[in-house]
């Protein structure tokens, strides 16, 4: 699912885009979506055309979008409109909760290649449905999980229920539910128990009641977008 695209001379990479297929259940319909990401030329082989060239062989392979997206440093944002890109928003859904009872959450490493296992095993098998869901690319999550998330892995054994989380002062930075059994996202909050005052999600829960949106604005990033 991730292809980097590179000029190379003399067997050095001087300029890349990476193309990442990232297929999502949007509204209970898969749309097939592609991330670009990577994209940079050494100082010395800029305004060369580099990322032109790369971006004509990407357009070929990508023809069957139902939309690109990419995040941008600001620095750039005339540039990426010249491939029919345009700005768009991001928004994360957060709430304030009153929880009772202690953490049953139980942090499970990702240096050992047994637990990794199991995280795959219980992503392949999940059932847990947001309003807009990665499927088919347990690689995108695991470049995280593996490596500088590994901490971040939770496991509740009374649902069988993984999670990517970040518990940090009284709020819980929730990016990923993986569940096999029917748990409503209430249920897998509480099981962080009584510290937990705030919550924000890495998705857009299926049912928004009670969930208040704000657009999210982050440093030095702008998301681009092309499509339906």
């Amino acid at each position: 699912n991730y292809a980097p695209y590179s000029v190379l001379e003399d067997g050095r990479i001087v300029a890349n885009v990476s193309v990442n297929r990232t297929d999502m259940v949007i509204g209970g319909q898969r749309k097939r979506l592609y991330q670009l990401g990577t994209v940079m030329t050494y100082p010395e082989y800029r305004n060369r055309g580099c990322i032109r060239a790369i971006m004509k062989e990407v357009e070929k392979d990508i023809a069957d979008a139902d939309g690109v997206y990419l995040f941008a440093n600001d620095s750039v944002l005339d540039f990426y409109p010249k491939f029919g890109f345009r700005e768009n928003r991001e928004f994360v859904y957060s709430r304030a909760v009153e929880q009772s009872g202690d953490c049953v959450m139980k942090q499970v490493p990702m240096n050992l290649p047994e637990n990794r296992e199991r995280l795959a095993a219980a992503m392949a098998a999940s059932t847990f449905r947001t309003d807009c869901t990665m499927v088919d690319n347990p690689g995108l999550i695991f470049f995280y999980a593996a490596q500088f998330m590994q901490e971040n892995v939770y496991f509740w054994q009374e649902k069988n229920v993984w999670v990517i989380a970040e518990p940090e002062d009284g709020a819980l930075m929730l990016h990923n539910v993986f569940a096999s059994e029917d748990v409503s996202l209430d249920a897998v909050i509480a099981t962080f128990g009584a510290e937990v005052a705030g919550v924000a999600l890495g998705f857009p829960p299926a049912d928004k009641t009670g969930w208040d949106c704000r657009e999210l604005k982050e440093e030095d990033t702008t998301f681009f977008t092309r499509g339906d």
